[in-house]
């Protein structure tokens, strides 16, 4: 399993999303890219997968767009361009090892009616500011289902935990989990992965649950 690749793939389905919304996808030798059109690096990024990666392919396509963008660099390929801003892990799970996991909380899929929760969940969990990342929820929010999976997990009726997997070329890649802090260490994160990836392996097999 290619875990960067499958990583690549997940972000071109959501640059996808943002096409004709000042967003895009775009490739060229040793890089894949993408961008939402949003105001900020995080949003507009590019998967190296060579060390003679053409950057100025990259950058004139983010020029094009008149955004900022940044570059996720697999560990082991030597890169001496640009500076680092930070370090991610990035973990792959075969579909035939993955372990039911259940914690007290009620799931459903989220849609835009659930736009302030899933931002309130996220922001507080994070630490994020709500009016940057409106935009970018709103739009994964909005998906359709086959492309990104949005879920919130409740207790007693409140939220307090959100996370969603974008589906592409096979794979579930799942991001921006996020768990209260007054929630945490009760299997609340662990069980919404394993919603959101049983959900997604079922859809890939044509029969959603």
């Amino acid at each position: 399993m290619d875990v960067f690749a499958a990583q690549a793939d997940a972000w071109q389905a959501l640059g996808g999303l943002f096409a004709g919304r000042g967003g895009g996808v775009g490739a060229a030798f040793g890089v894949r890219m993408m961008a939402s059109g949003l105001d900020h690096p995080q949003w507009n990024s590019g998967d190296v997968s060579s060390g003679d990666a053409d950057i100025e392919a990259a950058r004139a396509f983010y020029a094009a767009l008149d955004v900022p963008w940044g570059l996720r660099v697999p560990e082991g390929v030597r890169w001496d361009r640009g500076r680092r801003i930070g370090r991610r892990r990035l973990m792959g799970l075969a579909a035939g090892a993955l372990r039911h996991a259940q914690a007290d909380v009620e799931i459903a899929a989220a849609g835009p009616a659930e736009l302030e929760d899933v931002l309130t969940v996220d922001c507080a969990a994070f630490g994020s500011d709500p009016v940057q990342w409106r935009p970018w929820t709103a739009q994964l929010l909005a998906a359709d289902d086959s492309v990104v999976t949005y879920a919130l997990a409740r207790t007693n009726g409140a939220a307090v935990a959100s996370g969603y997997c974008v589906h592409a070329a096979g794979s579930a890649h799942i991001a921006g989990l996020a768990v209260l802090e007054r929630h945490r260490r009760r299997g609340i994160g662990a069980t919404l992965t394993s919603w959101l990836l049983e959900r997604a392996f079922g859809l890939q097999r044509g029969s959603p649950t």
